[in-house]
């Protein structure tokens, strides 16, 4: 990276202004601007009990494309790795913007360099590869917030590495850590592609809390900047995680990929939320040393130490916004 710092955009939304929470955002981040042949690379999974509703929602994908005519495909990934189908909620977002999911023929996937990709030629039995339209392109990245399932953070990197390297696809034996397939897979795109950035959608935060609980909580945070590390490594303060101790993170940052250290990331919009001593609005995850998650097994690793200390309401304003019918009509709030 050129810039000696790196700087993210926190900004907290409310349902009667997140148009207007996203516009801020995207100023405060230097990505208003939309390149005319911009990419997104888009969180279509579907999380237990989301009712359909995408980890990147639709309030997200019409942020970011608004104004950007010409934009190129959106590439939607879902929890494996593969092409997703088109979200209801989405609809709407796409046909506004004149643009619509990545089909077949972008998805056609092309051998990319893997030279001093150590992990990544080993971890993967054909190769790196990334489909043919999303190479040598501005790519933005899109995706919600979700902790747990062995990942302290899912974010933008998490993202990123289930494009170029799918659990589905890689080696059952490699000497590869999982950590350093994710630091090389983002190290790819970054070779192949050039990452304008990434947009995190921290309204609902999707927790894994053991192995089949899974909760949704309230968070009404959003954050965007230019460096995708940087933005994670955000994320993870505000969920009480130290980005040092995220191996992927401290691979990525050694190797040049982007900033984790808070001295070299500025924090643009809502910084008080990061200084130490105030309170999250709402909490969301606290620190080891009051218990472990419910349903979490033993020495499964530091981040299964964390625990949920509010759950989201079952009811909310935000509800409107996303919840669609079997029939892709939009309910009224």
């Amino acid at each position: 990276m050129n810039s000696l710092r790196s700087t993210v955009a926190v900004v907290e939304a409310r349902p009667e202004t997140v148009a207007e929470d996203y516009r801020r955002l995207l100023k405060l981040a230097g990505l208003a601007a939309a390149s005319p042949d911009r990419r997104l690379v888009a969180d279509g999974a579907r999380p237990a009990g989301s009712r359909g509703i995408p980890v990147s929602p639709s309030r997200q994908l019409s942020a970011v494309l608004a104004g950007g005519q010409g934009c190129g495909p959106v590439f939607a990934l879902d929890g494996s790795g593969r092409p997703a189908g088109t979200p209801a909620p989405w609809r709407d977002a796409l046909a506004a913007a004149g643009t619509a999911l990545a089909d077949p023929a972008a998805w056609q996937l092309r051998r990319a360099d893997a030279g001093g990709l150590r992990a990544l030629t080993e971890a993967l039995k054909d190769g790196p590869q990334l489909p043919r339209d999303l190479a040598g392109g501005p790519v933005l990245v899109t995706a919600g917030l979700g902790v747990g399932g062995g990942w302290p953070v899912l974010a933008g990197v998490e993202l990123l590495a289930r494009l170029v390297a799918p659990p589905r696809l890689r080696r059952r034996r490699c000497r590869a850590t999982g950590a350093e397939v994710v630091a090389e897979s983002l190290a790819l795109v970054a070779r192949e592609c050039h990452i304008e950035g990434t947009v995190i959608d921290g309204v609902h935060w999707h927790v894994r809390a053991g192995r089949w609980k899974r909760r949704t909580l309230l968070g009404n945070i959003l954050l965007a900047g230019r460096d995708p590390v940087a933005v994670d490594a955000v994320a993870c303060r505000l969920a009480g995680v130290d980005p040092q101790r995220v191996p992927w993170l401290r691979f990525c940052a050694e190797r040049g990929l982007g900033r984790i250290d808070p001295g070299r990331v500025d924090v643009v919009g809502r910084s008080d939320l990061l200084e130490p001593g105030l309170e999250l609005p709402p909490r969301l995850l606290v620190p080891a040393g009051e218990g472990p998650w419910p349903g979490a097994g033993e020495g499964g690793g530091w981040w299964q130490r964390l625990r949920v200390r509010s759950a989201a309401p079952r009811a909310s304003a935000w509800d409107g916004l996303e919840v669609a019918s079997a029939a892709g009509r939009k309910e009224e709030p």
